[in-house]
């Protein structure tokens, strides 16, 4: 009887394990190439990076800047929680989170408050971000022309409203869908954000938008802008070091997959057993 409720158990936690880590709703965009016109660019400039990723999402602070904190990303396809004792500030850590101090770029919009993507708190790509929002895909080859390129492909976070603004030019208000992306094996920083997005998209013009971060373009047929929420691996908020153990890293796990009834259920049923 007591094996039996200890394999049910390492079942349990194993299964529910593998969902936190890959969620189920997380698509990943895969080869991305030259060879599709998914997506449209309108007008000019607004290029990316070349190698593995482009810029990071904590550059510049205004419309019209150029500047990034962000990586150029280097190509390397490593990813995971870290490496030896440096945890999630490790520079091949994609975990996000907080330490003591922080790490990597710093938040520079809303006051330092925020990355470029919108987020407080940087996360793994492909992850919920920290406002519930879920990654999403689309066909592997597609051509992103988004305001960076990513060699192993991205996800992407659109977010739940359209962004309201002001357009200088036309002097009317405009609506646009936002959908922000980041690369596979990197940390992310997308999150719903308007106070990032007002810094971005500066007075509405086209020549005003911040194009290390963000650039217009089609998504499924409508006229959206593209944000790049991308961080360079090992950056981290400022907040308590979460790489620090690995209990806590466990303790995280358990308390994101609501296991904790179903551990003290089946302890208390191989005591009794």
């Amino acid at each position: 009887m007591r094996f039996d409720f200890t394999f049910l158990a390492a079942i349990l936690l194993s299964s529910t394990a593998a969902n936190v880590i890959e969620p189920q709703h997380a698509v990943r965009i895969e080869d991305v190439t030259q060879g599709d016109d998914l997506f449209k660019r309108k007008g000019g400039g607004g290029g990316g990076g070349r190698g593995g990723s482009s810029g990071g999402s904590s550059g510049g602070s205004r419309g019209g800047s150029s500047g990034s904190s962000g990586s150029g990303g280097s190509g390397s396809r490593g990813s995971g929680s870290g490496g030896g004792s440096r945890g999630n500030t490790a520079p091949g850590s994609n975990a996000g989170g907080t330490s003591r101090g922080g790490s990597g770029p710093p938040r520079a919009f809303g006051g330092g408050s925020y990355y470029g993507g919108g987020a407080a708190r940087p996360y793994r790509s492909g992850g919920i971000s920290p406002l519930g929002g879920a990654a999403i895909g689309l066909a592997a080859g597609a051509l992103l022309f988004w305001p960076g390129r990513w060699l192993y492909g991205a996800y992407l976070y659109p977010y739940p409203n359209h962004y309201v603004f002001h357009n200088a030019t036309t002097n009317k208000e405009e609506s646009l869908p936002v959908v922000c992306a980041c690369g596979t094996y990197e940390v992310c920083g997308c999150d719903e954000n308007n106070t990032t997005m007002t810094e971005l998209v500066g007075n509405g013009t086209y020549d005003a938008l911040n194009k290390s971060l963000i650039n217009v373009g089609d998504y499924k047929g409508q006229k959206t802008l593209l944000v790049n929420g991308t961080l360079p691996n090992g950056t981290t908020a400022d907040g308590p070091d979460e790489g620090a153990g690995v209990g806590v890293g466990m303790k995280s796990l358990v308390e994101a997959a609501g296991l904790w009834p179903v551990v003290v259920c089946v302890i208390a049923a191989i005591c009794l057993a």
